[in-house]
């Protein structure tokens, strides 16, 4: 029987690059690998020093084709033709009868201009998380924003509907795929996403903690207005009003980092909340197992949550909003550790309620790491997709 081929085209990978989609592309591709798939990745050059085809210890080979400068006033202009050049050229250097799946909108819009069949799967909506989520990194002028999000709206809904499969990773991005493309139901598969469950687990199987004095709170997110980091930061501020006692270790960075350390100042929690910035995989989990709570404070657009898994596999108990997945992963878990609403009040209101008794969080903890594995690890979540492919 001949090696099962895929190729996954998409927008950056790690460690070119930080982010839950990066991490995720790359972590299903090492795992296809391993498997025994013929695996081959086709992204965006971010580091001037990668090569463009390299071959990683998992045997997945990974081609990297060139983007223009976000800095420049043609970017926009430009992006869509230097990508779709790139995209299909590295195309052509893999076997016709690979399997495509695509991960990405911009990637996967030169194969509009193809017969080529793809998969995609569905992160998030891109046209609404595009400028939440760069700021002012893009050098668009403000008149044409609207225009250029309405584009990308429209880029998604030709996607979607040329898809021969739409996976999602949540139901609450099902929902998202039906408001934008509402003929796609039937082509909808739900695939949650996926962890290394032999990295980020707990460091003792039987730990059992009292609260920290004063409570010891984490969360590694973008700094952007979407993830809730502001908003976790007045929480704290809530919880001394409440008489309660906290600390908060932020780890991650994004365009917002600026105003949280405003508002840290402005609320006088310098010696309570501390900016990690940026920090290694071991630095992240060693935080999860260290943690009271793991916060994630999300505002809008969750479309999984990669981090809660990681989190609750290390051990850690993950209080949430009722934002997009959240509901399902941390609530499906316990209904209880989901606010209220996603106003730093009820932040700090679920935070109190979890550690109302280190009993009950211990009885969480000895729980979730089991949960989290059985349900997200990349040895079930890739079977998933082995599955999908071979119904082509």
């Amino acid at each position: 029987m001949a090696q099962l081929s895929v190729v996954h085209l998409t927008n950056a990978i790690t460690p070119d690059k930080l982010g839950g989609l990066e991490r995720y592309v790359r972590e299903l591709a090492e795992q296809l690998a391993r498997d025994g798939l013929d695996v081959t990745v086709i992204t965006k050059r971010v580091l001037t020093a990668s090569p463009s085809r390299e071959i990683t210890p998992d045997g997945v080979v990974l081609l990297r084709h060139d983007v223009p400068s976000k800095s420049t006033k043609t970017f926009a202009l430009r992006y869509p033709f230097v990508v779709g050049y790139g995209v299909l050229r590295d195309l052509r250097r893999v076997p016709r009868t690979s399997v495509v799946h695509c991960h990405y909108a911009f990637t996967t819009l030169p194969l509009l201009l193809t017969r080529r069949p793809y998969v995609y799967t569905f992160h998030a909506p891109v046209h609404k998380e595009i400028l939440n989520e760069r700021g002012g990194s893009y050098a668009l002028p403000v008149a044409v924003q609207r225009g250029a999000v309405r584009a990308v709206r429209m880029v998604e809904q030709l996607i979607l509907r040329r898809a021969r499969t739409i996976v999602v990773l949540s139901d609450a991005m099902a929902r998202e795929v039906e408001a934008l493309s509402p003929g796609s139901r039937e082509k909808i598969l739900k695939i949650p996403g996926g962890f290394d469950s032999h990295f980020f687990c707990p460091s003792d199987e039987s730990r059992l903690a009292e609260l920290s004095a004063p409570l010891r709170l984490f969360t590694a997110r973008r700094l952007t207005v979407r993830t809730g980091v502001v908003e976790l930061v007045e929480a704290v501020d809530a919880l001394s009003q409440r008489g309660i006692d906290a600390t908060l270790r932020i780890a991650g960075d994004g365009h917002q980092r600026h105003e949280i350390e405003q508002k840290i100042r402005d609320l006088g929690l310098e010696e309570r909340v501390l900016l990690l910035g940026r920090i290694s995989d071991e630095a992240v989990r060693d935080e999860y197992r260290a943690a009271d709570l793991v916060v994630m404070p999300t505002q809008e657009l969750e479309g999984f949550g990669l981090t809660t898994a990681e989190a609750m596999a290390s051990g850690a108990v993950v209080v949430g909003t009722p934002i997009g997945a959240n509901v399902e992963v941390i609530g499906e878990f316990n209904r209880d550790l989901v606010s209220a609403d996603s106003s730093p009040q009820a932040i700090a209101a679920v935070i109190a309620d979890a550690c109302d008794s280190s009993t009950s969080l211990n009885q969480l903890r000895r729980t979730a790491a089991t949960y989290a594995r059985d349900r997200w690890s990349w040895k079930a979540v890739a079977k998933a997709y082995e599955g999908l492919y071979g119904r082509r």
